[in-house]
């Protein structure tokens, strides 16, 4: 009965201190989360080695934009077989990336200032013709 108490008491410690190791990698998960975001983040606003023109706030939402176009491109070829649509979603996931690009180097004196930027510019196969989405005229 003494060893019943006892294995008891024990395994209620080894649960507490399971819980707790639980709860600390959790909070070391989150802290380099953050620290990543914030890695991201800050090429956005100094542009690697040169400082950016934009301002910050501005280049995060177009770069929100940018990103939210590729990720609906990306769910169309994952979801949709036909191959019209899916060419249709492609062509407007290009006006819309060069678009946003070249508001971006409008606003940062004719430069783009990331590497992520800068690809996106190729993948694209933008140009430095400014261009108006058809959404954005009415």
């Amino acid at each position: 009965m003494s060893y019943e108490l006892a294995n008891l008491f024990l395994s209620g410690v080894s649960a507490l201190t399971s819980v707790c190791q639980a709860a600390l990698d959790i909070s070391d998960r989150t802290k380099m989360l953050k620290k990543a975001d914030f890695r991201l983040a800050t090429p956005l606003q100094r542009g690697g080695k040169s400082v950016a023109v934009i301002d910050g706030k501005l280049l995060k939402e177009y770069d929100k934009k940018i990103r939210k176009a590729v990720s609906q491109q990306i769910l169309t070829l994952r979801a949709e077989p036909d191959t019209a649509t899916c060419a249709k979603v492609a062509e407007e996931a290009q006006q819309s990336v060069c678009f946003y690009l070249n508001e971006i180097k409008r606003h940062n004196a004719g430069h783009l200032s990331t590497k992520q930027l800068q690809d996106w510019w190729a993948s694209y196969r933008c140009n430095d013709l400014y261009c108006v989405r058809d959404s954005d005229v009415t």
